[in-house]
């Protein structure tokens, strides 16, 4: 399974490479930002340098106008900078329209926010972990190795006749010796080289460079470094 992370253009979900990739067979999950979701790159020539810097994201805002309108169509409320409960200087969610807008939130049976009114002290909430691979993206691939998983065929241990090569065969196709005869020796070396592989080991402790002449030798008892004699 493929995730592609932060696509920032509505064209790459509508006839890009996503559609075109699940076509083949293949997994894909890609997730956007609502920052690409809302906004134009068009943020980047507004006359404020600030605000300007305050749109560089990465990946970049694109120009495309249709991005936030293709994705953000079911939008139908407006959302104000009063309404939102962040720390941020610029409110992405500001002068959006949205269906589906919870008017009362619940945390832990207590009621946390009604009619756009935040109540609830800070460090109340409590962490909930996530699994890390849930079943609405992976159990289509636990589902599809299982599918693909080679099954072997069960069947009974073959009990027939075996076919035999005749002697005649063996020695066309060069298949070894035949029974009754020695196999060939290694091939002989090249004139005027010794073989190595033969072995000269002889229990007699013979060699093969015996009847060759010793040449004679004399021991030399001196010092080292020489004999030397002094002047008397």
């Amino acid at each position: 399974m493929g995730s592609i992370m932060g696509s920032s253009s509505f064209v790459s979900f509508d006839h890009g490479f996503i559609p075109r990739l699940s076509r083949l067979g293949k997994v894909v999950h890609a997730e956007t930002t609502v920052a690409h979701a809302v906004l134009s790159g068009m943020q980047y020539y507004h006359q404020d340098w600030v605000h300007a810097a305050a749109h560089v994201l990465v990946p970049p805002l694109r120009l495309e106008p249709n991005t936030p309108h293709a994705l953000m169509s079911l939008l139908g409320k407006t959302i104000s900078a009063s309404s939102q409960v962040q720390g941020g200087d610029f409110n992405l969610y500001e002068g959006l329209r949205c269906h589906g807008v919870p008017l009362v939130t619940i945390s832990r049976g207590r009621l946390v926010c009604e009619n756009e009114v935040f109540m609830c002290a800070e460090g109340s909430g409590k962490y909930c972990p996530q699994r890390i691979f849930p079943d609405f993206l992976y159990k289509k691939m636990v589902q599809r190795e299982k599918n693909l998983v080679y099954k072997g065929v069960e069947r009974d241990p073959y009990c027939g006749d075996v076919a035999k090569i005749a002697v005649t065969m063996k020695k066309e196709l060069g298949l070894g010796p035949i029974d009754g005869e020695s196999p060939k020796g290694a091939r002989a070396a090249h004139q005027g080289v010794r073989d190595l592989h033969e072995s000269s080991f002889s229990l007699s402790g013979s060699q093969v460079d015996d009847h060759i002449p010793k040449r004679s030798s004399a021991r030399i008892l001196a010092p080292p470094g020489g004999r030397s004699s002094g002047i008397w």
